[in-house]
């Protein structure tokens, strides 16, 4: 089975390793070329170095787009699955989306399609963060007003991969859009928690096994820190969208390619369903998956608890609602005083996590985690600090920067 993934990001690179780990065929579509011969190549960037490393080695194929319709139908031609790892929180995500889901539909095998989304509780709260529903609403209504290709929409919480060391993830910080941040050379041996002024812990261990000497971590806590999120590995994330491609769906004969008996699951022909038109599949219009039900109060402890020096801000909701109603004066001319993008950005991802919209419904998780995962482990925190404590013991210091996973990228 042939899946592709839109997108070269960080969490792209978690979906190649895994969907290669299950013995897919992985296509990645990058808007740069794959071939210094192009007569265009002169005029296009190289193709980012980790993916073109994957790709001389075989485990990936790139295929450039403009991401035109035609162009994107003729790249997935002979996919049987669509993955998005685009992360755009402007209107242009719109436009991309929906080419990717046109493309799907006018291909005849490329009938199953997880767009970009990877946030939260969009059940109870379809319009957090603040800026999704522009950014994301209108395919969501285009996926549900559409029967011609399989969806679902895959809602983690928050990556859990920002607790680890940078050099322990491909995932990239984010500045002050997540309230954790890790600083080297500050702190050493000494745990502040600047919400007491207090030393909570002074226990950091030198031989690797339990923190690292010399870290300091920044918390920027949104509210009180006892409001309630979820936090999934990314890599977990991959792993479940790898396992939501193995369950079995059917494709009207009208669209099914030559070769897609054979290669696709189907669905057995006298269980109750209707295949007189569209696409059919166990998929839900939401996954949501969970590594870990939390607060960040209590992952500020986790991280203490492992030696690290953590220094905590917290910001009322009253501030970050001013930062938003200050933006929104200032958009419509009401207000002489700007908002910066990154500080609105950050003040909106901070009522995302007040306002309960980051912790995905557990009895969903349960019953679809039976159903779509069984024998998959979602790891949690403190598994996955053991993870990547352990890769930094058995590599030692040094390797690549942030975002490169020097130690593996647990």
């Amino acid at each position: 089975m042939r899946i592709a993934i839109a997108g070269t990001g960080d969490l792209a690179k978690y979906f190649v390793e895994e969907l290669h780990a299950s013995s897919y065929d992985v296509v990645v579509l990058t808007r740069t070329s794959s071939s210094s011969s192009s007569s265009t190549s002169s005029s296009k960037a190289q193709p980012k170095p980790w993916y073109s490393a994957r790709h001389d080695a075989g485990v990936i194929s790139l295929r450039s787009t403009d991401y035109t319709v035609p162009s994107l139908v003729e790249q997935l031609r002979d996919c049987d699955g669509l993955v998005s790892a685009i992360q755009d929180g402007t209107p242009a995500n719109v436009v991309v989306h929906l080419a990717l889901l046109e493309a799907c539909r006018q291909t005849r095998s490329c009938r199953r399609f997880i767009p970009s989304e990877y946030i939260g509780d969009v059940d109870r709260f379809p319009t957090q963060p603040l800026f999704y529903p522009e950014s994301h609403q209108p395919v969501r209504d285009a996926l549900a007003a559409q029967q011609d290709v399989v969806w679902t929409l895959v809602m983690p919480g928050w990556l859990a991969d920002y607790v680890v060391a940078p050099k322990c993830r491909y995932i990239r910080d984010i500045g002050d859009l997540c309230p954790i941040a890790y600083v080297y050379g500050k702190g050493e041996g000494t745990n502040i928690d600047t919400d007491t002024n207090t030393n909570t812990n002074t226990n950091i261990h030198t031989d690797g096994s339990v923190g690292r000497t010399g870290t300091t971590i920044s918390m920027l806590i949104p509210g009180t820190g006892n409001e309630p999120i979820s936090c999934t590995a990314a890599r977990d994330v991959a792993r479940a969208v790898a396992a939501l491609f193995k369950v079995p769906y059917r494709v009207p004969s009208q669209f099914q390619s030559s070769s897609q008996p054979q290669d696709q699951p189907q669905q057995d022909e006298d269980q109750d369903h209707d295949y007189s038109s569209g696409c059919h599949s166990a998929w839900d219009p939401i996954t949501y998956i969970e590594g870990q039900a939390t607060t960040w109060n209590e992952v500020k402890t986790l991280l203490q608890s492992r030696g690290h020096s953590v220094r905590v801000t917290y910001r009322p909701v009253t501030e970050l609602e001013e930062t938003v109603a200050q933006a929104s004066l200032a958009a419509s001319g009401s207000a002489s005083v700007s908002v910066s993008e990154d500080d609105l950005l950050s003040a909106q991802f901070g009522l995302w996590s007040t306002s309960g919209a980051t912790r995905v419904p557990r009895d969903t998780v349960v019953a679809q985690r039976s159903r779509f995962f069984p024998g998959l482990a979602f790891r949690t925190l403190a598994q996955l600090l053991d993870a990547s404590e352990a890769a930094m013991a058995s590599f030692g210091d040094g390797g690549g920067g942030e975002g490169e996973g020097p130690y593996g990228a647990v």
